[in-house]
């Protein structure tokens, strides 16, 4: 490797010094500790040096699925080690960290700020511990660096280096001839790639390892990899083999042994005795371990090496999103971006609670940031370390999220929605009822009124804009239901819509984070839980990022007019209809969630980002 960031990470770190970091964040909803001597002081100030050291073998934790815990056991036992003292310079973190270049290390004061933990060496099971690496590789600086030679339990998060291992390894041909997205085998698959797929199943369990997280198809990566090659190493020996020769990582990061499915048994003696050592001086047991610099170095090696086909491969299967996204995930969305990135965690009574993330965040310009993050009995410090990361790299990059959202490149019929929807508003719910009857959704029956007319009026709204054809049949958009009818969104095509389903009382919209996935015009939102579901159009959205709605809303039975109405307003959290008009009325609704169905003819900056189509093949 030349003069590249792989290079340049191993200068930035001396060996003599040994930092902790890997990363944490995981999936989902989202989120623990012990320990601090000195009052008032950053708990790394004596985590500055450390050996390593040996211990008895004893059995390793289970490490859990980021997304899924179908496949995984309960965790195994850490085993504690009586306090040892630890050979440290008396030195703070800050002071180490003057050994990096003067140009790099720019936010470390602010993370450290961040990693503020109790520490009272009373706690049962291993002592807090977190660990930061952030490199921003378009500009090449390191901007934040906490602790990263620590090694540190991995969990699932090796499993994104996994799928680098896998792609590198087998026959090209098995996996660049079929769609990433048809690798899950679900759903209806062109007849073209089923001879494929049934000969090579490897790609399902590619696919289960990443989106879902599954140990077993991890192992049978493993496995299928060694039996597919001409090494004389077992599964593990290999995967470690390569990860040192040609990727770069040091030799200090790797798995001991991954219990699980066709790898049970199969372990790498150079591994056995794995220590992560906490702050009070006790040391844990753990089977597989990374420092959060070897992590990282598999994803610059993916950002700046890997052949091109494994980079596009890479970078899709890594960055799909099928359950609740996690920390990097989140920062990556409310960005804008996509994240290209693996996490993963694990908890027990003896283990501690560890969360592990690392990969990219990638800039709808094509710049990226790479991230290692990690805690171990310290979860409750990632939020504000994702906070800080998001303003870091807007700070870095001179994003504005609202600029943004307001330089999104419009479609024509987008535009015409504003006037379109200013036709239909009315103060009385009589001129309501003239609209219902205008609109003619059933021309069988004369029972059109404005207290059911919110799906046709969406309908009308869109129709009139040019967003729905002339002969497009307003009647099937009365009383949607996409849980027992699929109506709505049966009615749209994949090839040319988005749905995308937030279907969660966490997901509320009074609860949702729309700097997240900001609404777009043109959106047709419905709606769950409260007194009633809804379906509207979003009409528009202003340079604010400010979104409107023009429908029927009723104050009252038998009286629904059509208002303009503010959904929600992104510089003033808490303002509009999703707060307190749809909360606290006469007619509430969703509290358990919406979907959104958008159009494709908006750039995929944000529909990507999500892969929840709930619109049928």
């Amino acid at each position: 490797m030349n003069n590249n960031l792989f290079d340049q990470l191993s200068k930035l770190y001396p060996r003599r010094i040994q930092f902790i970091a890997v990363a944490a964040v995981g999936c989902a909803v989202f989120l623990l500790s012990a320990c601090s001597p000195n009052l008032g002081q950053s708990p790394y100030t004596s985590l500055a040096s450390e050996e390593s050291l040996e211990v008895p073998t004893t059995l390793p934790p289970e490490p859990v699925g980021t997304h899924s815990s179908a496949n995984s056991r309960p965790a195994g036992t850490a085993i504690v080690v009586a306090p040892t003292p630890i050979p440290t310079e008396e030195r703070t973190i800050s002071e180490e960290l003057e050994d990096f270049p003067s140009d790099g290390l720019y936010y470390n004061d602010l993370f450290l700020d961040k990693i503020q933990i109790d520490q009272t060496c009373l706690g049962d099971g291993p002592e807090p511990s977190v660990s930061l690496l952030v490199v921003d590789l378009s500009s090449r600086k390191l901007l934040a660096a906490i602790l990263p030679d620590k090694q540190m339990p991995v969990a699932s998060a090796f499993k994104g280096p996994l799928l680098l291992y896998a792609l590198s390894n087998l026959d090209p041909e098995i996996w660049e001839n079929v769609p990433v997205k048809y690798w899950s085998q679900e759903g209806q698959i062109p007849e073209e790639y089923l001879l494929i797929l049934r000969e090579n199943w490897i790609l399902s369990r590619l696919y289960d390892m990443i989106v879902h997280s599954s140990n077993k198809a991890a192992a049978e990566v493993l496995v299928y990899v060694n039996e597919n090659s001409a090494s004389d190493l077992n599964p593990i020996e290999q995967f470690n083999a390569w990860s040192q020769e040609t990727i770069g990582i040091s030799s200090s990061s790797g798995l001991y042994e991954w219990e699980h499915g066709p790898a049970i048994g199969q372990t790498d003696e150079r591994f056995r005795n794995r220590v992560v050592t906490g702050q009070c001086g006790q040391r844990y047991y753990f089977s597989n371990t990374y420092s959060g610099r070897d992590l990282a170095i598999y994803y610059a090696w993916l950002a700046e090496e890997a052949p091109q086909q494994i980079q596009v491969t890479a970078y899709e299967i890594l960055s799909i999103i099928e359950e609740e996204p996690g920390f990097l995930e989140n920062a990556a969305l409310d960005l804008g971006a996509k994240s290209v990135s693996k996490a993963g965690y694990f908890s027990g009574k003896n283990t501690g609670f560890v969360w592990v993330d690392s990969g990219l965040i990638v800039l709808a310009d094509g710049s990226s940031f790479l991230i290692v993050t990690a805690t171990l009995n310290a979860a409750e410090v990632l939020p504000g370390l994702y906070d800080l990361l998001r303003e870091v790299i807007q700070l870095e990059t001179g994003r504005n999220r609202l600029e943004m959202i307001a330089s999104i490149s419009r479609p024509v019929w987008a535009e015409l929605l504003k006037q379109a929807a200013s036709a239909y508003v009315v103060e009385s719910s009589d001129e309501a009822d003239q609209i219902a009857r205008k609109i003619n959704w059933l021309p069988d029956q004369d029972v059109e009124d404005s207290s059911m007319m919110c799906g046709p009026l969406s309908g009308a709204i869109l129709q009139d804009a040019g967003f729905l054809p002339p002969d497009f049949d307003l009647g099937l958009l009365w009383l949607p239901d996409p849980i027992r009818n699929g109506r709505p969104w049966t009615l749209f095509s994949r090839e040319e819509f988005y749905v995308f389903g937030f279907r969660s009382p966490y997901l509320a919209l009074a609860r949702f984070n729309f700097l997240q996935f900001p609404l777009l015009p043109g959106d047709m939102i419905y709606s769950y839980g409260g007194s009633g579901t809804h379906v509207f159009v979003v009409t528009e959205v202003d340079a604010s990022g400010r979104a409107y709605t023009v429908t029927n809303y009723c104050l009252g039975e038998d009286n629904c007019p059509i208002r303009r109405m503010l959904l929600y307003d992104l510089e003033q959290p808490g303002h509009g209809a999703f707060y307190h008009e749809f909360q606290e009325g006469w007619f509430r609704t969703g509290q358990m969630g919406f979907d959104v169905l958008r159009s494709k003819e908006y750039p995929q900056v944000f529909s990507d980002l999500y892969f929840r189509y709930l619109i049928p093949e």
